[in-house]
């Protein structure tokens, strides 16, 4: 099942499907963080901002930044 990052629940492991590039830099961001399709992150905190662990990096990112983020659960 594909879902948005932002609705991707506290403790879940999901793969990174693909990341919407319509929304000005914050994808360049994205790509920088290493969160690129293909890659497994885990959710570690969700208030005040998303928390999640992509190999041994934690970012922290606001719900519209999330929202690029097209994950698959379950992988």
């Amino acid at each position: 099942m594909d879902i948005t990052l932002n609705k991707l629940a506290k403790r879940k492991r999901a793969t990174v499907v693909t990341i919407n590039r319509h929304d000005g830099t914050h994808w360049r961001k994205l790509l920088a963080f290493g969160i690129v399709p293909g890659a497994t992150l885990v959710v570690i905190q969700r208030f005040p901002a998303i928390v999640i662990r992509i190999g041994e990096t934690e970012v922290a990112l606001d719900l519209d930044t999330a929202r690029l983020v097209t994950v698959r659960v379950g992988e």
